[in-house]
């Protein structure tokens, strides 16, 4: 019975260790995309000068720029998760997604994404085009939590952004009508803050875990 009771702790260990694992890269990632995201906001707010100064077309400046971006975040999030979990494997129950399933899921997170921008690129009238990017990422990154939530694990870190985003966006729809390069400066902020609040709140969560207070 000793020894069980020994297994059973070390198991349990073992799952702390992995679910600390997971929020941190989490965390990581959210911070990532906390200076990722306004870097290429002053690069799209500025796109008319950037894209003169350059000689190339506003919309070919726009997707360049958008593609880089895009693609040093998604590596890095990919990367950060592939390193997470190399670091230590939980062994799989019966209940353990299949890495089919994780794919489906990551999937559906990238389409909500691509539709919310999508949506708001092309339906929101150009006085509010500044702010437009703020509920875009408010309300997939709340999708993206509840999508989480069913299939593998509650992110309140994740809620903790979406929140930050979508109140933040209230104010910011008056101040565009009265000084859109303030509202400019203003959703910048609101980006950093938002998603440097979520990989904080991650970190603190994780090391609960770690402690055995979560």
């Amino acid at each position: 019975m000793e020894e069980i009771q020994k297994v059973n702790e070390a198991l349990l260990i073992i799952e702390r260790y992995s679910n600390y694992l997971a929020r941190k890269a989490w965390g990581k990632t959210l911070i990532i995309w906390g200076i990722l995201t306004p870097i290429g906001l002053v690069f799209y707010f500025n796109r008319q000068a950037l894209s003169a100064l350059l000689e190339i077309s506003v919309e070919t400046f726009t997707l360049l720029v958008s593609a880089i971006m895009i693609l040093i975040g998604i590596g890095f999030t990919i990367y950060n998760f592939i390193s997470a979990s190399r670091i230590l494997k939980t062994k799989e129950d019966q209940t353990a997604e299949s890495p089919k399933e994780s794919s489906m899921h990551g999937i559906m997170i990238a389409f909500v994404w691509f539709i919310s921008f999508i949506f708001v690129f092309s339906f929101i009238p150009e006085p509010l085009s500044v702010i437009s990017t703020v509920w875009a990422a408010g309300f997939a990154i709340i999708i993206s939590f509840l999508i989480l939530k069913k299939y593998h694990d509650t992110f309140p870190e994740l809620i903790v952004v979406g929140v930050i985003l979508l109140i933040s966006s209230i104010p910011l729809v008056v101040l565009v009508m009265t000084d859109v390069e303030l509202a400019r400066i203003a959703t910048v902020i609101i980006y950093s803050v938002s998603f440097l609040a979520g990989g904080f709140y991650s970190f603190t969560i994780a090391t609960d875990i770690l402690s055995g207070n979560e």
